[in-house]
Order: structure tokens, then sequence, then C-alpha cells
């Protein structure tokens, strides 16, 4: 501990480090070495944060700040570079800047969120936008405001909103900006869905709009944050309106579901056959056979033996026959569907459903012998039209099902697209879908900071053609 004391004075801090280590391992409960330890890291990252600024490599220099950062003394020795917080953070804020000058915006960008994060890890906040960083912004407002006047484009221009953002978080003006932007974003971003009614045959013919329209009915209630469901009423104005234009692309529309009822019909089948049983019909009077015994007793046996009746009643069984019939309806629902995107007539997903139903139950004659009485009964069976109906209501919300697992979570489809356009260098497009993606997570809730993260770099990468190699490689 002495000779630890001893590197300290002299400012050779790796040694008092390796000192200080192994006297807290002899005896970890010694609280002056902890407390020694703490203050030589401590003043081992600000030599090592500043000699990496010296020599150029300020992401280095972060680096070791995040890293120390994690550390489980990390309270403790942020507490003693409270004083060197605002010269760390400002160094960055200077290259930013400078960068900015330079045109470097993708370097610009990562050294003034480095600089934020600087401050926040050191426990100095930052609110107000500093003259800097207001420069860096008005460059990316200028082409925020050129997005948003190509139509095209809600999704680039949401990018670049999302970068200002980080810096210019609570400007009134950037609040109506970004509602405004969102909502363009939401009408690129949500797809729209229409379901045309089914082609049938005769025997299906009641069913076609049926099917659609419980499957649309279906979409709306499971995925109402991911698709845009049309109408039957809307969807034939702009099929009626492509027709009339000659147009085959029904561009209002992104997908088309279409099918066919390929089968339809119930089979009724009927086996008639007789019930044969022994019952009960009524009650007889018959000599009673306790009565001629008592009868063939002597006179004096009599006399002692209480008379018995002389007849008795008895159940009258006999073997009844009757007519039962067994109803049978099997009803069978087949169709086949697909989603069809309506620009390139392209099937995205096809597939077929077939439910089956059985209802069975019997009927009988009637007859009557005596007391006994097997009453008339008819069978109570639903209508052919009552077993295809439902059938078709099942299949409806099967398909359905099979469509939402297709189309839902949207934004997780848009975030593999933009990644692709990324790694082949179309930073405007990979900007424009991780847009997509993050509005519409933003609407289920999601966590979007690393998807906002990636999609900040390539907004900024996709204005500055040298910052292409850096993004690609970060």
């Amino acid at each position: 501990e002495e000779t630890a004391e001893e590197a300290i004075q002299a400012e050779d801090y790796a040694t008092a480090q390796a000192m200080l280590q192994a006297a807290q391992k002899l005896d970890p409960s010694d609280v002056s070495v902890e407390s020694k330890l703490v203050e030589v890291d401590g003043k081992l990252f600000e030599l090592g944060f500043f000699q990496a600024l010296e020599s150029g490599q300020p992401d280095e220099a972060y680096r070791m700040l995040s890293e120390i950062s994690q550390s489980s003394n990390f309270p403790s020795i942020r507490s003693g570079l409270s004083d060197t917080a605002d010269p760390m953070a400002s160094y960055f804020v200077e290259l930013a800047d400078q960068a900015t000058r330079e045109g470097n915006l993708a370097d610009a960008y990562r050294l003034f969120v480095q600089a934020r994060e600087i401050r926040r890890l050191l426990g100095k906040g930052q609110s107000a936008m500093l003259p800097e960083e207001s420069r860096f912004v008005d460059v990316i407002k200028k082409h925020y405001w050129d997005a948003r006047k190509k139509e095209e484009n809600p999704g680039l221009a949401w990018a670049y909103l999302s970068v200002v953002k980080s810096l210019e978080p609570s400007s009134p003006s950037l609040r109506r900006m970004e509602r405004e932007t969102r909502e363009d974003v939401v009408k690129r971003a949500i797809k729209r869905l229409g379901a045309l009614p089914f082609e049938t045959s005769e025997a299906g013919q009641e069913f076609g709009e049926a099917v659609a329209s419980k499957l649309v009915e279906y979409l709306f209630r499971s995925v109402p944050n991911d698709l845009e469901i049309l109408e039957r009423e809307a969807l034939q104005k702009i099929i009626k309106e492509a027709e009339l234009g000659g147009e085959l692309e029904l561009l209002a529309v992104d997908y088309l579901v279409e099918g066919d009822i390929l089968e339809a019909r119930v089979d009724t089948t009927r086996e008639t056959g007789q019930n044969t049983r022994r019952v009960v019909t009524g009650e007889v009077t018959k000599p009673n056979p306790k009565h001629e015994y008592w009868k063939g007793l002597s006179r004096g046996e009599r006399a002692d033996t209480p008379e018995p009746p002389e007849t008795i009643t008895v159940k009258n069984e006999e073997m009844v026959s009757y007519d039962v019939t067994m109803h049978r309806k099997v009803g069978v629902f087949e169709v086949s569907y697909r989603i069809v995107e309506a620009g390139s007539a392209r099937v995205r997903f096809a597939d077929s459903v077939r439910r089956k139903a059985e209802h069975s139950d019997t009927s009988t004659g009637g007859v009557q012998i005596g007391d006994f009485k097997v009453p008339f009964k008819m069978a109570n069976l639903p209508s052919d039209l009552e077993i295809l109906g439902d059938l078709a209501d099942a299949v409806s919300e099967e398909i359905g099902r099979r469509l939402s697992e297709e189309l839902d979570d949207p934004e997780f489809d848009y975030e593999q697209i933009a990644m692709r356009y990324a790694s082949e260098g179309n930073f405007a497009e990979a900007s424009e879908q991780f847009a997509y993606a993050d509005v519409l997570s933003q609407r289920k809730g999601k966590d979007v900071s690393d998807l906002r993260r990636r999609m900040n770099e390539a907004a900024i990468a996709s204005i500055e053609p040298r910052s292409v190699a850096a993004a690609r490689k970060r």
C-alpha cells in the first residue's frame, strides 16, 4: 500500500493500480485500499481518454468511457471526473463542428451523439442545443424540407427529422413537423387490402360474397394496426375506375384477396330399419297357483291355512317392432385463395382450406299397443343452407387467421428490406424503409431505440457519400 502511494505521488498510476489490486486481494475488507483504487482507476481512465483524443482517436476515447461505465465502481469513479466532464464533451463537440463545416455529416452526427452521451454518463445533463449542434441541425432540416417536397419520400423525411429530434427534442415547431410527417409515413407504410367476392360454382353461388365479407371482418379485428381494410363498396369503386381508365394496376390498393369456392355440398343419407323388443303392454288376470295348491289340501289343513286369492294380476309382455330411420348429413366446403399484389399481379401467398361437418339424428314411425306407446318423432337436423353457412364461416375464419399470420408485423419486413438496401449502399431507400418500420413499431408500443439508431445513420449516409463506407462498416 505504501508503494502504491508513492506511485500515485509520482503519477505512475499503472503501477499504483497493480499494487492496490494486490493489496485488495490480501484484505478485501480494507476500505482505504478500495477508495485509493477507485481514485487510481479514474486517473488511469482520464489519462487514457485524453491521450486517445490527442492522438486523433475520439472513437477509442469514447469506447474507453463506455467500457468503464459498465464497471461496478463507476459511480465512485464518476464523482472524481466531474471537473473534466465538460472538457471531455466539449472536445467532441469541437470535432463534430469541424466535421460539419467540412461536410462530413456522418462523423459530425456520431461525435455530437457521443458528446451528449459523455455528459449523460458523467452526470452532466444537457437540455439546450449548442450553437455547434444548431449549425448541424440546420443542414439536416434543409434535407428534411427537400424530402417533404417529394411526396414519394415521406420516410426519408421522417428519418431526417429523427436525426434533428435526437439533438433538438423539445422544439414546438418540431412537434408539428413530426405529427405531419408521421401521418404521411403511416399512409405509405400501412398496406391497403381488399377482398373480391370468391368465384363460385352453381352449388356455392350463395357464398362467394359471404366468404369475402367474413374474411374482411376477421382481418379488421385481428390486424387493425397492420392493414387498412377496404370496404366492399370502396373496392368496387376502385375496380370500376381502373377498368374505365384501362388500368390493370389498382394503385389505390396494395393487396387483393381472390379465391374460388371449389366445393359446397351436403350429402344426405337415410338408413331405415326396425327396432324389436319385449315390452309391457298392460295387465291380465289369471288363476292364482297358490290358490290351486290350497284347494288340494285336506279339510283340516285348509282350516289351519288362510285361503289365498283365487286370481292374480300380472304384467303382459309382448314382442313389439316399429320403424326407425337414421338420418345423416355430411357437409363439405372447400376454398382455394391467394393474396395478389395489385401493382405487379404477383401472387404473394396461396393456399386452400377444406372443412367438413357431420350431423345425425333418428326418426321413428310411432306405434301403440295397449299401454305401450312409441310416439312419432321426426329427425331434427339443420337445413343444407345452415350447414353450408356455418362451414363458410369456419372457412372464412381460417383464411383470415392464415392471412393475418402472413401479413401481420409488416414493420419486421420493412426492417429487413431496409437492412438489405443499406448493405447495397442505397441509404436513401434504406432510410425510407427504416422509417416505415419505426412508425409502425411505435404504434404498437415497441422499443425502437436500436431501430432508430440505424435509421438515423442511414439518413446521414444518404446525404454524405463519403460516409457510405463507414456506415456499411458499422
